[in-house]
């Protein structure tokens, strides 16, 4: 997935997680933490993509 496609994937899940979390009042509730650690898992990707793009900035790969 690309750079692009990951941050719009972000801001859905944040959408998500927001409406979920007033809906519910919960932040313990499964569906709650299933889209909560979706979302950790995007952002860590999004991480490591500017990671290895400081770290190698003349290589164009995406991860």
């Amino acid at each position: 997935m690309h750079e692009k496609q990951i941050n719009k994937k972000i801001e859905e899940l944040r959408q998500q997680l927001t409406i979920l979390i007033n809906n519910k009042g919960d932040f313990v509730d499964d569906h709650v933490i299933a889209v909560s650690q979706q979302l950790d898992t995007f952002i860590i990707q999004l991480q490591t993509i500017k990671k290895l793009k400081k770290t190698f900035p003349n290589n164009h790969q995406s991860a």
